[in-house]
């Protein structure tokens, strides 16, 4: 039957409402081996509520900030509702690798507690013992395995739906990440627009691999099923990472209904299939694969779906979705049910004009785009002009939403928020269009690189030299600096690989691929290592930190050393 919407305020009713109405519903937390660990909902409102007293009666108020650091899910599950029975402002943040040697997580710790003002942090055992900071006092760290140890009553905060409930940090700049503050209210009206577009069912079960320190993760895989009443099943990312095939493995098992993936995790299933004995699930109920987090690679979403077509997984189970932190998850949905719109359109018209029109003959000028679908619930999306003007169907602009479910605007920035607000509507930061009524985004304006009056789009040069070279999803990167000198973007092409003949090579067929094919000449090739990609928590590259790093001499050996090989090529 189709699932119950009670009336909600805040989040703490997502899980009293499922602890009175659902008690042997709960979280089945996937261990390493594949077995499954199921807490019921009774139960996690039983230990966290009393985990929320022993933090009330420690000092800690209503408000407070809370920063949450572990790499397992079920104790992220518990610290989280903790903190919201509480009523303390969470925010849930990657583990580092190491807290002595620079890393992207261990700064954007640091970072993090300077923005809140000197919050509380609690970490797992594991962190615990290894964690060693000269900025964070040691009076601000909390012992998650103590807190677990508590067995007091209950301590439950009756939160306002205006309040604010979470923070959610944005990968953002290493130096400056953005605090999106989400309202209780913002938070309810996104899930309840999930769970109409998803149309959820009471028997619908969830599964995912995404961590909860990001939104997909939260918001999609842990408080939607909560919100609709509905089990899940959380695998630890790593696991996910070490073994992919513990996702479908866990999908088969449980009869999983709903489900996402981006475009770098159905890469990282596919590698690991590869050349691997032909192994089939039963993937035949499964409805909804989201499919969103970065653009839409059709390449891969194709690959994957007929690799998995033999476990019966069917073409309308996948569901490119557009979502961003700042709108707590999801924008916009594809239909459910149906196979993925995707259209080749002409490249050409695309950067010169900005103009979206099918084509159908020519294949050097095929861009083919992935439809994001239409505005979830509560959701308005318009594409506009720089001077804001609405534009007309089929001509590409700049994306804003707004709706009750968007960020009134980022912790302590004023100004960020006002610059990144126009009359109640939010500037995403992306470039898209309408045709035929559905969304299709075309990248993010700081990965646009301009030249010779062409918008040219860093994914599509990506996804060109990926295919011409059979180079594997992710192993390229494309970027565009400004070079003050000669007064224009030059185009940098990254290639994970050593400065060798072989990498030589392939840069040189790149070259005379791009400039005899499209016209388009890259300026700089740089082998890089795979640990040198930074990405979001969600697996999306970050283009403008490689090019930061290039600015800042971290790629001049390995230049010298690439352009040395190709010169003696020639």
């Amino acid at each position: 039957m189709k699932a119950a919407i009670y009336d909600r305020k805040n989040l703490t009713d997502l899980l009293l409402t499922s602890v009175e109405n659902f008690p042997a519903k709960g979280v089945g937390y996937v261990q390493s081996d594949g077995s499954v660990k199921f807490i019921t909902y009774s139960e996690i409102l039983t230990k966290a509520g009393s985990m929320s007293a022993m933090l009330h009666d420690s000092g800690m108020e209503p408000g407070n900030k809370v920063m949450i650091i572990s790499s397992k899910n079920e104790d992220i599950v518990l610290l989280l509702w903790a903190s919201l029975l509480g009523g303390l402002i969470p925010t849930i943040l990657q583990p580092p690798v190491s807290f002595t040697e620079f890393n992207q997580p261990a700064q954007k710790i640091l970072n993090v507690f300077r923005i809140l003002k000197n919050p509380k942090m609690i970490l797992s055992d594991d962190l615990l013992h290894v964690f060693q900071s000269e900025s964070i006092p040691a009076e601000n760290i909390i012992s998650a395995e103590k807190l677990k140890a508590a067995d007091q009553g209950k301590y439950i905060y009756e939160a306002n739906e205006s309040d604010t409930a979470y923070v959610q940090f944005s990968s953002g700049s290493t130096g400056d990440p953005k605090g999106i503050v989400l309202t209780h209210k913002n938070i309810l009206t996104n899930l309840a627009a999930i769970s109409v577009g998803l149309d959820i069912y009471d028997n619908d079960v969830f599964t995912n691999w995404m961590p909860l320190y990001h939104d997909m993760g939260l918001f999609g895989y842990h408080l939607c099923p909560l919100f609709a009443n509905n089990n899940q099943y959380l695998i630890d990312p790593v696991d996910f990472v070490k073994r992919p095939a513990i996702w479908p493995d866990t999908m088969d098992a449980i009869k999983c209904t709903i489900t996402g993936c981006p475009n770098f995790g159905q890469a990282l299933l596919l590698r690991y299939l590869k050349n691997r004995d032909e192994k089939t699930w039963d993937l035949s109920v499964l409805k909804a694969i989201v499919n969103g987090a970065e653009p839409i690679s059709n390449r891969i979403m194709s690959e994957f779906m007929n690799r998995l077509a033999s476990s019966g997984l069917r073409k309308g189970a996948m569901m490119p979705a557009y979502g961003m932190a700042e709108a707590t998850l999801a924008i916009s949905f594809s239909a459910l049910l149906k196979e993925p719109v995707v259209h080749s359109f002409n490249r050409t018209k695309l950067q010169l004009e900005n103009k979206a029109v099918l084509e159908t003959e020519s294949v050097e000028e095929m861009m083919e785009l992935v439809s994001v679908g239409f505005a979830l619930d509560n959701n308005e999306i318009r594409v506009v002009d720089d001077q804001g003007d609405i534009m007309d169907d089929q001509k590409v602009g700049n994306i804003q939403i707004r709706g009750a479910g968007i960020t009134g605007g980022y912790y302590d920035k004023p100004e960020e928020t006002r610059n990144s607000f126009i009359d109640r509507w939010l500037k995403t930061g992306d470039r898209g269009f309408f045709f035929e009524q559905q969304l299709y985004i075309t990248g993010r304006v700081k990965d646009i690189i301009f030249v010779h009056g062409q918008n040219l789009y860093a994914h599509d040069l990506e996804n060109l030299a990926a295919k011409h070279a059979d180079i594997p999803y992710g192993k390229v990167i494309v970027g565009g600096w400004f070079d003050t000198k000669k007064g224009h973007d030059l185009i940098i092409l990254f290639l994970v690989g050593s400065a060798n003949k072989a990498t030589c090579n392939t840069f040189v067929a790149l070259r005379n691929f791009f400039r005899d094919t499209y016209g388009i000449s890259i300026d700089i090739f740089i082998p890089i290592r795979s640990n040198q990609v930074p990405k979001t928590s969600s697996g999306k590259i970050q283009r403008y930190k490689l090019i930061d790093d290039f600015q800042n001499g971290l790629f001049d050996e390995a230049v010298t050393a690439i352009k040395k090989l190709i010169k003696e090529q020639q």
